[in-house]
């Protein structure tokens, strides 16, 4: 009990977004198509046949595109992804929904259980903050993709 705590080398958090453009501007997205015409211009193209990445679209209520992150990145084969950082941005963002993306350098653009478990998990995790996810679209190098939405995945 009589030992002193020093609290003054803390780290310090901080939240802060700043809009770059005007809300007339942004990209709106409503289908999985115009999710991979915004994806299209977020992955790291050089990279998409040799490593896996995974990205996430934060959207607001009217599904315009308020932020995004190409939070993760891996092997050739398997991409460790966490949650919380999916959650930590769509929060600091004020995000209504997200849709999740990720490639599979193969082509093969079958989900495999791992994609299914994680999905499902992150659904759970952003229903419990009041977000919704809209999609997860897994995209091959030449940009071809399986939409979960439109294969009754989500």
């Amino acid at each position: 009990m009589g030992t002193t705590v020093n609290l003054n080398n803390l780290g310090e958090v901080e939240v802060s977004y700043k809009y770059l453009s005007t809300l007339e501007n942004r990209l709106v997205v409503k289908t999985p198509a115009e999710a991979l015409n915004t994806l299209c211009h977020l992955y790291h193209k050089e990279s998409m046949g040799i490593q896996e990445q995974f990205l996430v679209i934060y959207l607001n209520r009217s599904n315009m595109v308020i932020g995004s992150c190409n939070l993760f990145r891996g092997s050739n084969s398997a991409c460790v992804v966490d949650i919380k950082l999916i959650l930590a941005v769509g929060i600091k963002l004020m995000a209504n929904s997200v849709i999740l993306s990720h490639n599979h350098p193969s082509g093969n653009l079958k989900p495999s259980e791992q994609d299914l478990s994680l999905t499902k998990k992150i659904h759970s995790a952003l229903a419990a903050v009041e977000m919704s996810l809209l999609d997860h679209l897994i995209v091959s190098p030449d940009f071809k993709y399986l939409a979960f939405s439109e294969e009754g995945l989500l």
